[in-house]
């Protein structure tokens, strides 16, 4: 079965403009309109950009404590971890798959 939550993540991350946002947003915290300047996108594409990535967890926003109406966005942390995680439990099955292989032509040498 698959995990939702980690198929629409890498779907999300599969937006050039979005990959590329959550690499800014690895040397950290920016402003939505810092983000839409860096992507050369306008303020309204970057802000359903940053929509997706927080509907699928992987960025968190507050608002600017010296300005409400901005929002500065961040890395989520945990959703990271839960992506991790994901590709952690393929890679070992993948292991697991590998090593049965191997077992099974080293039986028939």
């Amino acid at each position: 079965m698959h995990d939702v939550l980690a198929v629409e993540r890498f779907a999300a991350l599969g937006d050039p403009v979005r990959l590329a946002t959550v690499q800014t947003l690895a040397r950290g915290p920016l402003s939505a309109g810092e983000l839409a300047r860096l992507a050369s996108v306008s303020p309204s594409v970057m802000s359903r950009h940053l929509r997706t990535l927080h509907e699928v967890g992987l960025v968190t926003d507050t608002r600017d404590p010296r300005d409400a109406r901005r929002r500065v966005f961040a890395l989520d942390h945990a959703g990271l971890v839960a992506a991790r995680a994901w590709m952690d439990q393929v890679q070992a099955q993948w292991d697991e798959q590998l090593t049965a292989f191997r077992a099974h032509v080293e039986a028939g040498s």
